[in-house]
């Protein structure tokens, strides 16, 4: 059995090789040599699965991840690929909610949380918005969920409920310069502009070398009439 094993693993190896170097067909080669060995393996199905999606064989790339998961649920990979599927078959509820399990098993899992920041910007404002909701909801009390939710409205241009769940945010945590930043955006394009300065002038105190809070406060001066203040509070280039 450890001889067998020790086969699998080599072969796998080989074969994740291949993937990463772009050469689908060795690497689709050597999964099926493995999974006529061994048909249960949920990492090499996952493998063929991704072999299979990078040849546009989007059904059979979910066939495949499907029984992935149904033999080790536990692997955020095998989440994130089948949202991948879901995203391409236009599914952007399905797509998502594979990304949340995939980051519920790894929090750190990075492309899967870009996977639902791309997935978000492409979509109808009422969709991000109701995906924020059910953030903030799961996580009462969470800062950045509260912040994402309220970058959504200011998206979808209700800036005053923007405004009140980026407040809701900070609230709970102060130290977001760049939540304050776009809060001040909002308050500014509300023409609350003593409101946009302070929140720039907080959010420098906390990143002074911060770009945008420099030519954020510089053009709220700038629109405030306060022109000798503007330019100082512009970092030289």
């Amino acid at each position: 059995m450890t001889d067998i094993q020790n086969q699998l693993d080599a072969l796998y190896a080989q074969a994740l090789d291949h993937f990463r170097a772009e050469r689908f067909g060795e690497a689709e080669a050597l999964g099926r040599e493995i999974l006529a060995l061994q048909p249960k393996l949920a990492q090499t199905l996952h493998l063929m699965s991704a072999v299979a999606l990078r040849g546009g064989r989007v059904q059979e790339a979910a066939v495949l991840v499907e029984r992935a998961i149904a033999l080790d649920g536990r692997v955020a990979t095998f989440h994130n690929t089948l949202g991948e599927i879901y995203r391409q078959q236009g599914q952007v509820e399905s797509a998502l909610a594979c990304y949340e399990r995939a980051l519920a098993l790894q929090p750190d899992f990075a492309h899967a949380r870009g996977n639902i920041e791309q997935i978000l910007a492409g979509c109808d404002d009422k969709v991000a918005i109701a995906y924020y909701r059910r953030q903030v909801e799961a996580q009462p009390g969470h800062a950045p969920a509260l912040a994402n939710l309220a970058s959504a409205f200011a998206r979808a241009g209700e800036a005053e409920t923007a405004v009140t769940f980026y407040r809701q945010g900070l609230a709970l945590n102060a130290a977001m310069p760049n939540v304050l930043c776009n809060l001040g955006l909002v308050l500014s394009d509300l023409g609350r502009l003593d409101e946009a300065i302070d929140c720039y002038l907080t959010g420098l105190k906390l990143q002074p070398e911060s770009v945008d809070g420099h030519n954020n406060l510089s053009l709220a001066l700038l629109l405030k009439g306060d022109y000798a203040t503007a330019w100082p509070a512009h970092p030289a280039a």
